[in-house]
């Protein structure tokens, strides 16, 4: 999932209906427009995790300041 700052605005420039409903279903759901899976990625599950947490560690070290 990638955090956007005006999901809305993202959502509304698409100019295809089924990548724009998609993008609405995302953010009901995830609360982001943008989801990646892990399996679209190069990479293997425990290093995408293990990157993955040192990443969210970093943004609530960020958020908390």
């Amino acid at each position: 999932m990638i955090i956007t700052k005006n999901p809305e605005a993202y959502i509304s420039r698409q100019k295809g209906v089924l990548k724009r409903k998609t993008m609405q279903l995302n953010y009901k759901s995830y609360g982001s427009p943008i989801c990646i899976s892990a399996n679209a990625l190069q990479t293997n599950f425990d290093s995408l995790y293990q990157n993955g947490n040192g990443a969210i560690q970093i943004i609530i070290k960020e958020v908390v300041k």
